[in-house]
């Protein structure tokens, strides 16, 4: 609502001035307040309309638009903001300042969320460079390689690993030859020796391999969302 009073303020004064009634009239300094809080209040609304465009909101997602905010907030602060007259009832200065405080308020702590740092850590378009603390991006990569470790040890319990493809003799009788026992034979001969290790060992090898690739775009060419639910 305030963006469409900005907009229309040239028409809002015309039309007061040719009604000629008593109507509440802005100030210039008022006026000048709607353009501020418009600064302060855009970020959060482009960040709700990026969000409400998709389907279904990505975990990875909360961590780093957290950070996205409060920064905003604090550039805004730092230099976007002009100071207006003390006798204002309202400032766009005071208004950052207690946005800033309720987002370290109520998600300064987000990054300690196992479930929201374990998301952003898979998520590509931010791996770990969504993360503003570098111990809690460490503590990630950690549940991480946990959790493959636990699915490694599940799948091999002798940390081993799996048994390596063997031939057998093709058979010679009139039944002729099968085209499995040549598939086989095919694989087994250019096979690579399979790697030795614990299932810690070949979970950190795993995460590491991830971090190793590139990282998406977080925004598509056209400038849409890049949603991983669409991958």
């Amino acid at each position: 609502m305030i963006a469409r009073f900005v907009e229309l303020e040239a028409a809002f004064k015309a039309t007061a001035a040719v009604l000629g009634k008593d109507l509440p009239i802005l100030t210039l300094e008022e006026w000048a307040l709607l353009q501020q809080l418009l600064l302060v209040l855009k970020p959060f609304d482009d960040v709700v309309a990026a969000m409400s465009a998709v389907k279904y909101v990505t975990g990875g997602s909360v961590i780093a638009l957290t950070r996205c905010l409060i920064k905003i907030c604090e550039k805004l602060l730092a230099d976007h903001l002009s100071p207006l007259s003390e006798e204002s009832l309202v400032s766009p200065a005071a208004t950052v300042a207690v946005t800033i405080d309720g987002l370290i308020t109520r998600l300064g702590n987000v990054e300690k969320s196992g479930t929201f740092s374990v998301c952003t850590f898979l998520d590509p378009r931010y791996k770990l460079s969504g993360f503003g603390d570098k111990q809690e991006a460490g503590r990630a990569k950690k549940r991480v390689q946990d959790m493959v470790q636990t699915l490694i040890a599940e799948k091999f319990p002798s940390h081993q690993p799996p048994h390596p493809i063997t031939c057998e003799p093709l058979p010679s009788t009139s039944k002729g030859v099968s085209p499995w026992s040549i598939l086989s034979e095919i694989v087994a001969s250019d096979r690579p020796q399979q790697r030795i290790g614990t299932a810690l060992c070949k979970a950190i090898h795993e995460v590491d391999l991830y971090l190793e690739n590139d990282m998406l775009e977080v925004h598509k060419p056209d400038g849409s969302w890049n949603c991983p639910l669409d991958w």
